[in-house]
């Protein structure tokens, strides 16, 4: 089934494609949202985690531009198969289920933070021996409930995304689904993850802004070692601008902040590009003070110009400082 529908994917997102939302034929209780060749539903819709009693979404990373995004009853049961017995939970209807899962002959039953699961080679690194396996050993985690295509995370909404991705709407929420204080502010250093465009790793890079009512600058280190700037202004939890890569390239990049500003999911993309969140992009707050931005030599600065987009040089200490806007 998991193939078929692989192939299904490949196949559709060969071809000019708009955004739908529907229920999903493999599932008990469950909605799906992905790159359909039908007309994109623009309604916002009802397919997302409180459709559901105890519903949950996952969404493939990538998602609105690659991958699917999933609402439903997370389905718990065990069940034989060619390679053991597997207690996990899933939106597809169960099937061949039994009551629980005992090690085979010279076998064990593994308990990890995806499912249980009592098979002939042993566990892994990481796995929980147990005795039997039920289902009161199986997480809910997206990695066992959405296909995995595109390193799967949980959402609270999925129409919401594939809406505004079809109709270029803008809001409050993002990919994660995220609330945030009605005092945020995002100042501060940050620890982030960047997907690279060429390889598609994510690299640790540091992420610095400072915020001015909702005029928001910041710099950051690429994977390369070079220095970029942001200017973005912040509507709600969203931090939506431009990233400017130091006698380089620049482009749309969106943050979606949660709490009062301690993380942020999201992404950026190159100029040109309507998905500014197709390249992932998510950080974690160290410290409520950025750090100074450094000068494109390395030394101190000695005119605006050895600062960067967004920077300004206070001649008297030789630091760059960020300006209040960014204009």
């Amino acid at each position: 089934m998991r193939a078929a529908l692989v192939l299904l994917w490949l196949l559709t997102s060969c071809r000019a494609v708009s955004y739908g939302c529907d229920k999903d034929p493999y599932a008990v209780n469950a909605c799906k949202c992905s790159p359909e060749t039908q007309a994109a539903d623009k309604t916002g819709g009802t397919c997302n985690a409180a459709a559901f009693a105890n519903g949950v979404c996952c969404a493939d990373k990538t998602f609105p531009d690659q991958g699917r995004c999933s609402c439903g009853v997370p389905q718990i049961a065990c069940r034989t198969s060619s390679d053991g017995c597997w207690c996990r939970a899933a939106y597809e209807a169960p099937s061949s289920t039994v009551a629980e899962c005992t090690p085979p002959a010279n076998g064990a039953c593994c308990k990890s933070a995806n499912n249980c699961r009592c098979i002939a080679t042993g566990c892994l690194a990481g796995d929980t021996q147990v005795s039997k396996c039920t289902t009161s050993d199986v997480p809910i985690v997206c990695r066992e409930l959405n296909y995995v295509l595109y390193d799967p995370i949980q959402v609270t909404d999925c129409q919401t995304i594939a809406w505004k991705a079809a109709t270029g709407a803008t809001g409050t929420t993002g990919t994660t689904g995220a609330t945030c204080s009605a005092t945020l502010n995002v100042t501060g250093k940050y620890t982030s993850q960047e997907r690279n465009a060429n390889d598609g790793k994510d690299y640790t890079q540091p992420v610095n802004l400072s915020q001015n009512g909702s005029d928001v600058v910041g710099w950051y280190r690429g994977t390369q070692g070079s220095l970029g700037t942001f200017d973005g202004k912040l509507a709600g939890c969203v931090l939506t601008g431009t990233w400017h890569q130091d006698g380089s390239a620049s482009g749309p990049y969106q943050f979606v902040f949660s709490g009062a500003g301690e993380s942020f999911t999201g992404g950026w993309d190159y100029s040109g590009s309507t998905t500014p969140q197709k390249w992932s992009w998510t950080g974690t707050r160290t410290g409520t003070t950025p750090d100074d931005r450094p000068t494109t030599s390395g030394g101190g600065c000695t005119a605006n110009v050895d600062c960067g987009t967004c920077y300004r040089c206070e001649l008297s200490t030789g630091k760059c400082l960020a300006k209040l806007v960014c204009r």
